[in-house]
């Protein structure tokens, strides 16, 4: 090949392989994007490439919509999805071929929220008859009394705490008032903050704090318990279950609950850190994922986004998505030049 072609060989290649410059999207378009992508027909969301739709991955991305304010098309095909994947019972599978279970027939409630849904006549779904049923083997128990055996509230642990955040959630969504003991309920929650302020672990902490904030207290010593769960931010910004280790998106959503459940928000002396954690976690396909090194779903995208709206960082989706322009070509600069190369040929001929 002649040397006089290599210019306008290699000038080609880029004009036709160089993307599109898409610096002018900023990042909350591209999140938009990334719902559009993963509405697969009109029956609702997935939760990843590659993956079929599911009730709790639309659960997620009708979540994400609400809180960025993002249209979503077709709610009432995906209302007739939700329909199709409830079973007799009265509970969710997360695909119409699925029996029902717990989780997804939380995020189902959750997910019917954003739909349109006469909410007067949700009762006739009989959801709530398949969650409290479900729910009431593992949160009661028989317990032995001088007169015969009674129901009682189990002793509660880290499962039984979450069962108890989404059953009340569940109920209060149904227009159910929740069957509870909530003085038994507050007191041994409040037993679980140990003498020097701190808990045996982060989850523990965070489901603890979120339990009684849902029952309208908080722990004996709310400062010592913030302190607590700021012990877990890394270095690099974020949460980390362990307090050493490397922060995760989820340790950094149930560390930002708590501190939020404790009006403790601007307790956060790294918050501008923490919010450029979050940021660095949004892959080039525009979701976010749990960590660095993990690909990208929707329920993780939602812990994001919900992590952001906690910190009042939202507008930081305002910024020009870096990522879908990071090694690109820009046409202007290109044909800025062209000129030149082409004069510098003719020279050459």
């Amino acid at each position: 090949m002649s040397r006089r072609v290599l210019p306008f060989v290699f000038l080609t290649a880029l004009i036709l392989f160089a993307p599109v410059e898409t610096s002018a999207r900023t990042q909350l378009e591209s999140i938009e994007n990334f719902l559009d992508d993963n509405h697969v027909g009109q029956d609702g969301f997935r939760n990843s490439s590659g993956e079929g739709v599911t009730v709790r991955a639309t659960a997620d991305a009708l979540q994400i919509a609400n809180v960025l304010s993002v249209k979503v098309n077709n709610t009432l095909d995906i209302l007739y999805y939700y329909q199709r994947t409830q079973n007799p019972d009265g509970g969710f599978g997360n695909t119409p071929d699925l029996s029902s279970d717990l989780n997804t027939t939380v995020a189902a409630v959750r997910g019917l929220g954003y739909l349109p849904v006469n909410w007067s006549q949700l009762h006739n779904w009989e959801i709530f008859g398949y969650y409290n049923s479900s729910v009431s083997k593992l949160l009661f128990e028989n317990v032995s009394k001088t007169t015969g055996y009674i129901e009682g509230m189990s002793h509660l642990n880290f499962q039984r705490i979450a069962l108890w955040l989404d059953y009340i959630s569940v109920a209060f969504s149904l227009g159910y008032i929740p069957t509870m003991d909530s003085e038994v309920m507050i007191q041994e929650l409040l037993t679980m903050q140990l003498s020097n302020g701190s808990y045996s672990s982060l989850k523990l902490a965070a489901n603890v704090i979120l339990l009684l904030n849902l029952l309208g207290q908080e722990p004996n010593d709310a400062d010592l318990a913030a302190k607590f769960i700021l012990a877990h931010v890394t270095e690099g910004g974020g949460f980390s279950y362990s307090g050493n280790g490397a922060g995760s998106l989820e340790a950094s959503y149930l560390g930002v609950s708590a501190l939020d459940a404790l009006g403790k928000i601007n307790s956060l002396e790294y918050k501008n850190a923490l919010t450029k954690f979050v940021l660095s976690l949004q892959k080039s396909n525009s979701g976010f994922a749990q960590s660095p090194s993990s690909l990208s779903t929707m329920h993780d995208t939602k812990l994001a986004i919900l992590t952001l709206f906690m910190l009042k960082e939202l507008d930081e989706l305002q910024a020009p998505d870096v990522l879908q322009t990071i090694g690109f070509v820009d046409y202007p600069w290109l044909f800025a030049i062209l000129p030149f190369v082409l004069l510098i040929r003719r020279r050459k001929l």
